[in-house]
């Protein structure tokens, strides 16, 4: 999008709505999987000129760190997440077990 065409799409959101959209809050929507309702999103915090190397774009800047994923890191994410459930398990069956085994402790000393 280049700054002429946000100013379009301002000033037809300003002829439309009028007053109405001053306080409008600027968003950037966010992909989150599995949600309902309004769309996922963060606000602008702020929208500056960039410098140097950046000196042709308008960097809008979102109040929290939004990154890119690829689907390598989506695939490493869900490996160590299924690994991690797997220990969880491995570690609710011990609790279980040495529950067991206390009770059997019990019954041990109580005979």
């Amino acid at each position: 999008m280049t700054f002429k065409k946000l100013e379009s799409v301002i000033a037809s959101i300003r002829k439309q709505y009028g007053e109405e959209c001053d306080n409008l809050k600027v968003c950037i929507p966010v992909k989150v999987i599995g949600t309902v309702g309004g769309i996922p999103n963060v606000e602008v915090h702020s929208i500056y000129h960039g410098i140097d190397w950046d000196n042709n774009k308008l960097i809008v800047l979102p109040e929290k760190d939004l990154r890119e994923t690829n689907r390598d890191e989506i695939k490493q994410l869900i490996e160590k997440y299924d690994e991690l459930a797997s220990y969880s398990r491995v570690i609710q069956e011990l609790r279980r077990e040495i529950k067991k085994l206390k009770s059997n402790e019990r019954t041990i000393n109580i005979i």
